[in-house]
């Protein structure tokens, strides 16, 4: 599991160099929303939010969800996604690998629609 200094380390380097990560988000952005719009979730996994939400923009063009978990490893990215006032988000500010028990809450008895991750992205049937 990745130590908090760690994350930090990729917090401040993500955040430095912005520039080309910036279009490399739009991009991912655009293939998600697009898949989604295609799958309709009521129930969304995000895996790593980074600095842009994509709720935000899927909630701008598409609608709410019944439930939308972050899990964030970062601090700072965490605090942007709860603050967004975003409906039906729970963020979950710890390591994927450890945060079973608190998904399982936040969905309740439903099932994971839609699993959004950095590097891939897929629909759960």
């Amino acid at each position: 599991m990745p130590s908090d200094r760690d994350i930090e380390h990729y917090r401040r380097t993500y955040a430095h160099d912005y520039g080309f990560e910036s279009t490399m988000v739009k991009y991912r952005h655009r293939l998600v929303l697009e898949r989604m719009q295609a799958s309709k979730p009521r129930t969304v996994l995000e895996v790593g939010c980074g600095a842009e939400l994509l709720y935000q923009k899927y909630h701008k063009s598409l609608g709410s969800v019944s439930a939308w978990v972050i899990v964030e490893p970062s601090k700072v990215f965490a605090k942007v996604a709860g603050a967004a006032g975003l409906p039906n988000v729970t963020v979950i500010n710890r390591a994927f690998e450890a945060v079973e028990s608190e998904i399982h809450d936040a969905i309740g008895e439903g099932t994971i629609d839609f699993i959004s991750e950095i590097f891939a992205d897929c629909v759960i049937a």
